[in-house]
């Protein structure tokens, strides 16, 4: 007989976790989010998601800068239980 696989508690609060980040992710406006999406959620490297954007791969850094230090902002205020442990 075939049993569920087990989830270990780690990955369970991993999954959460991941969730509660596209929940942050969602609260950008849309040109942020496909960024972060392509670059992190899809692991596109930097070339290939300027290819899809069709822009420069310099605009794609400047753009994951820009958006990344919103999700930031966004993750401190609304969603305080991601950042604890990561605050340098």
């Amino acid at each position: 007989m075939n049993r569920p696989r087990r989830t270990s508690k780690n990955e369970a609060c991993g999954r959460i976790e991941a969730d509660d980040l596209w929940q942050a992710v969602k609260h950008l406006d849309l040109p942020d989010q496909q960024i972060i999406y392509l670059r992190y959620f899809l692991e596109l490297p930097v070339g290939e998601t300027a290819r899809v954007l069709q822009v420069a791969e310099g605009t794609v850094k400047s753009r994951l800068n820009r958006a990344l230090e919103k999700l930031r902002r966004i993750i401190r205020q609304d969603f305080p239980l991601l950042s604890e442990g990561r605050e340098a």
